[in-house]
């Protein structure tokens, strides 16, 4: 089995700020290989939503990961 090998390709956020808290909304589309040698890659747009606090600095207290598609097809190796 080879190496396990994922990629994100990440969009601009969305923030709305509401005084010291903050919602952020940021789009991805991901890909995966688990196993180049027998595995299929998988492909997902996804979105992570966030919610933010802001104390001495912005802080994460809320994540939520949403895959909004996904696609899988057989690894093919190029020279």
């Amino acid at each position: 089995m080879s190496t396990p090998d994922a990629r994100a390709g990440i969009a601009e956020p969305r923030a709305a700020i509401d005084g010291r808290s903050a919602v952020v909304e940021t789009a991805a589309v991901a890909h995966l290989v688990v196993d180049v040698d027998c595995g299929p890659a998988r492909t997902r747009g996804l979105r992570y939503r966030d919610r933010f606090v802001l104390g001495d600095s912005w802080q994460i207290i809320e994540r939520v990961h949403r895959v909004d598609w996904m696609v899988e097809q057989p690894t093919v190796l190029l020279p």
